[in-house]
């Protein structure tokens, strides 16, 4: 675990943490940066390490040695997190593994099981209705300016009698 020590300014951060990197992996790395994604951050010189300040190091032996102890008082104190033993995670009961591939070898006169689409998750901001009949996506399923909120369908006598009868 690599743990950073803060105090962290602005024109050293991605420094230390470089530097800290190549410490971790045991690699040396030179003072000049090739180019990168990241190159501005180690701006304005672009080197690795920068150039020592003429500002004085204030930080006493004693007070050094004094936060040390009180971190390790303190790290003593916090409650120990108890080890597991890695164990392989067993594969589900119902195992696809690929379901664009079983839906397309899948008989298209049959309708798929409802758990092949259970187990699929749709974000709430999909734009698009699902492949489930009757199920709409409400955010893109509106009714059409000036169509009739009843079907035409639904108007229709569905049979010869109904078409006669004088209605209820």
């Amino acid at each position: 675990m690599l743990v950073g020590g803060g105090g962290y300014t602005i024109r050293n951060v991605s420094r230390c943490w470089t530097y800290e990197t190549s410490v971790a992996v045991d690699t040396e790395i030179a003072n000049e940066l090739p180019y990168n994604d990241y190159f501005e951050y180690f701006g304005p010189d672009f080197k690795l390490h920068i150039e020592k300040s003429n500002m004085t190091n204030q930080n006493t032996q004693d007070y050094l040695e004094k936060t040390m102890t009180r971190l390790f008082e303190n790290l003593r104190e916090l409650p120990y997190a108890p080890s597991v033993q890695m164990q392989p995670i067993p594969p589900d009961s119902i195992y696809v593994p690929d379901k664009a591939l079983l839906e397309d070898h899948s008989n298209p006169d049959v309708r798929n099981p409802s758990a092949i689409y259970d187990r699929a998750v749709e974000h709430e901001g999909e734009y698009y209705d699902g492949s489930k009949e009757g199920v709409k996506d409400a955010q893109s399923y509106k009714r059409r300016a000036g169509s009739p909120l009843v079907a035409a369908e639904d108007k229709k006598p569905k049979t010869e009698d109904d078409a006669g009868a004088p209605p209820i």
